[in-house]
């Protein structure tokens, strides 16, 4: 984004379950072609996990009841996490971003919905993206996804950042007026 004081690169969709695996190398692809951009020191913002929160985790404990939240979050933060590890081998200083809430799509397309100085949604969206789960379901999977990303942040040495608590209103449920759609987060609030 243009107006951001620092550099950010977009991967598409990818999942923290398999991101050092599949995505990782892509990151080295970038850091190596623009090595001027990245001394020694260099700080990298890893931001991943949201559709992990809002899809593929709910719809994971939907299928498996036996299975607890903690275990099937920790299972794709530990397989994410070796992302931080690695980079910080590489002489890098990873920092974890927190998992913002999803959204309700029946509040976020409700015309009645406050959208200070944003057009009317259009419920543009993929099928099934919100099929599993409730909002507070897949909220409760940030929650969980925050706390153990913080205490594994703190057990390394890493820093953590969420903004989980200043987006949510009174019912754990996500502010419209920081996302541009029903799941990205407003890069101007």
């Amino acid at each position: 984004h243009p107006a951001l004081p620092f550099r950010t690169w977009f991967l598409g969709p990818v999942l923290a379950y398999n991101f050092y695996e599949k995505y990782l190398p892509k990151v080295f692809r970038h850091i190596e072609d623009k090595k001027e951009w990245f001394p020694n020191g260099t700080k990298i913002l890893l931001m991943v996990g949201e559709i992990d929160c809002r899809l593929a985790i709910p719809k994971y404990a939907s299928l498996n009841p036996e299975s607890s939240r903690e275990e099937l979050v920790e299972e794709v933060i530990e397989r994410f996490f070796k992302c931080g590890i690695k980079l910080k081998d590489m002489g890098y200083d990873p920092i974890f971003f927190g998992m913002c809430p999803t959204t309700d799509p029946d509040y976020w397309f409700n015309p009645n919905t406050p959208r200070p100085g944003q057009p009317p949604m259009d419920p543009d969206l993929r099928e099934n993206w919100f099929k599993w789960g409730t909002p507070e379901e897949r909220n409760s999977f940030c929650i969980i996804w925050n706390d153990i990303m913080k205490s594994k942040c703190e057990a390394h040495n890493f820093s953590f950042v969420s903004i989980y608590d200043y987006i949510v209103d009174e019912n754990n449920l996500a502010k419209p007026e920081f996302y541009n759609d029903a799941i990205h987060l407003n890069h101007e609030k």
